[in-house]
């Protein structure tokens, strides 16, 4: 009595192997199998269900690739090819099971070569994780700061206003309007009288060649007191207006050496109040 114990194996054939199967009088199917000896070896290559029996074996070919996904590390996906791999002439069953360790050396080929290159997408993404935290840290960060010098900045203008300011600047500011406009304003009246605020940033000019020589004092005594100043040749007042108009100018009745300039000196001091110009002209 042969006990001995078998496995299917199924394959599938092209058109050319199913001519071919036709000829030597199979049927001709495309979804072929042969049964083989169960060793060892082949049982490695399947699974053996509840009931002791090996499930049959598929000629699936399969490949792995390294997913990187929008979020989360990267991995490793498996994919079984979508049929059975097609042969152009029936097997047997030595045939296939040669077929099947080529397959299986060429899988783990392909599952190490996978591995490599896991361990640099794995790399990568340990980078882009480190850059997004120091990312978010410098952000965080300057966040607080900026939050820190609006608290000075407000301190600094409630102890100002509690000190110097006007009385309407007060009592409009204790209950609880901002009133920044009318504390610029006053704030640099009363530490740089002469200047007007450009609050609405409506001011030019262009660049100033040979200042006078009291445009020269006073631009440096404001970089000595520690002040951003420049002499500048304005050409617009803060209030949008320009210093000179040539729609203004009537030629008919004047003579060319009579037009006037096109600006006037002025000295500017920049960034009062980390925000604003001042305007003296000369």
């Amino acid at each position: 009595m042969n006990t001995e114990k078998t496995i299917q194996i199924f394959y599938g054939l092209s058109s050319s192997g199913q001519k071919r199967l036709l000829l030597d009088g199979g049927d001709g199917r495309r979804l072929q199998s042969v049964s083989v000896r169960l060793t060892p070896e082949v049982l490695e290559w399947t699974t053996v269900d509840p009931d002791g029996n090996p499930e049959p074996i598929y000629t699936y070919t399969y490949h792995y690739t390294v997913e990187c996904p929008m979020y989360g590390a990267p991995y490793i996906m498996s994919r079984r090819s979508e049929g059975l791999v097609e042969f152009d002439v029936p097997q047997t069953s030595d045939r296939l099971i040669d077929w099947f360790r080529v397959e299986l050396a060429a899988r783990e080929d392909r599952r190490v070569a996978a591995e490599a290159e896991l361990v640099a997408a794995l790399a990568q993404y340990e980078q882009k994780v480190a850059e997004r935290k120091k990312a978010t840290a410098e952000r965080e960060a300057a966040q607080k700061q900026a939050e820190r010098i609006r608290e000075q900045k407000k301190a600094e203008k409630a102890a100002w206003i509690d000190a110097h300011g006007s009385d309407y600047l007060k009592r409009a500011t204790a209950l609880g309007y901002d009133c920044q406009r009318w504390y610029a304003s006053e704030r640099a009246a009363f530490e740089f009288p002469g200047y007007v605020g450009d609050f609405d940033d409506q001011a030019g000019w262009n660049a100033r060649v040979c200042p006078s020589m009291e445009a020269l004092s006073e631009a440096e005594r404001q970089i000595a007191a520690g002040h951003n100043a420049e002499i500048v040749w304005l050409t617009q007042y803060p209030d949008g207006t320009l210093v000179y108009d040539d729609d203004e100018w009537d030629e008919d009745e004047e003579e060319e050496e009579d037009k006037p300039d096109d600006g006037v000196e002025a000295v500017v001091i920049h960034n009062f109040l980390a925000q604003y110009d001042l305007i003296r002209v000369y």
